[in-house]
């Protein structure tokens, strides 16, 4: 279902797409010509958290996370991409329009380790 985007989106660079970033802050992407490119957040897609209470470690309250289903996600479009954490790309198998910023060792960082921008996205 979600194929047709995963192959138009990003592998045809010359076709116009849209780009709408759904992290809690800007993303800087470096295309593939050196120009970066920022998007500004436009939306927030998490990922839905129960927390339950666990034995304490010494002096510090611990928690057991369990995760469930993406929440704030848009529908698909076409020639759209919708850019995400991490954590929310991990949880939506099968979604061909959606990716999350590359932040391994490949990410230029500034001086004091913050990403200034990725170089690449990962599906």
């Amino acid at each position: 279902e979600y194929n047709h985007l995963r192959q138009s989106s990003l592998k045809q660079t010359e076709k116009v797409m849209k780009v709408l970033n759904y992290t809690p802050h800007g993303v800087k992407i470096k295309k593939i010509t050196g120009d970066v490119v920022s998007f500004p957040s436009v939306g927030l897609a998490r990922v839905s958290q129960t927390t339950n209470e666990s034995s304490p470690i010494g002096e510090f309250k611990v928690v057991n996370s369990t995760f469930g289903q993406v929440e704030g996600l848009p529908n698909p479009k076409p020639d759209t991409i919708i850019i995400v954490s991490a954590m929310v790309l991990d949880h939506c198998k099968g979604r061909g329009d959606v990716y999350a910023p590359t932040t391994d060792g490949t990410a230029i960082r500034s001086p004091k380790g913050f990403i200034d921008y990725v170089v690449s996205l990962r599906q």
